[in-house]
């Protein structure tokens, strides 16, 4: 509860509902305005930025919120949740180039970075589907998330399972077809989860 608190308190864009990579010990912040993330200053995936794993960080951590609150059963819990998978949502519909998840957004809460990756893509895919069978949100909630889903994960079929640019230009950042075990594995599960999913 007290990392939660810190973590709730300093690094949560709660207008959005996303993770900050870093901020000062009093939660200050530098977002990236949004001529920066269209010119791709200082770099196209935002690294070195604190929005660079909104995605990765928000998936991971909706897991421990998820089970912080099958633990709890408090509203609290249950609001805290519905944030961080709100945000992911929001992340889903971003881009109409499906199969690309963003890292975070800029200072107008739109605009985005034009690479994501791999890393980005899975734990979004796992928090999104750890949070439908958590039993936190309603059917219409459930069917809504269902259908991102469904369309990003279709998107990335699309690809042949790399993770698009949302831009011209920038190509693909990751593969889950590679024959790795850390590709492969994360490609079965997002296959798994939508299984569980949509039948």
């Amino acid at each position: 509860e007290r990392a939660h608190d810190e973590i709730w308190r300093r690094c949560i864009n709660k207008e959005h509902g996303l993770l900050f990579n870093y901020t000062g010990l009093q939660g200050e912040v530098f977002i990236p305005a949004r001529e920066e993330c269209e010119a791709g200053k200082p770099n196209a995936l935002g690294w070195c930025t604190p929005i660079e794993d909104g995605a990765f960080y928000g998936g991971f951590y909706l897991d421990g919120l998820c089970s912080r609150w099958k633990a709890s059963g408090t509203p609290e819990a249950a609001r805290s949740a519905e944030i961080i998978a709100g945000g992911l949502l929001k992340l889903g519909r971003a881009s109409k180039n499906y199969g690309f998840i963003p890292r975070g957004f800029g200072e107008d809460g739109k605009t985005h970075y034009g690479c994501s990756s791999e890393d980005q893509v899975f734990p979004w895919f796992y928090g999104l589907w750890r949070y439908l069978k958590s039993g936190i949100p309603d059917r219409e909630k459930i069917n809504e998330i269902t259908g991102v889903m469904e369309k990003t994960a279709l998107g990335l079929e699309t690809h042949h399972w790399r993770v698009p640019s949302a831009r011209a230009g920038y190509g693909y950042r990751g593969n889950f077809a590679r024959s790795r075990v850390e590709d492969i594995t994360k490609l079965l599960f997002i296959l798994r989860a939508m299984y569980d999913l949509t039948g």
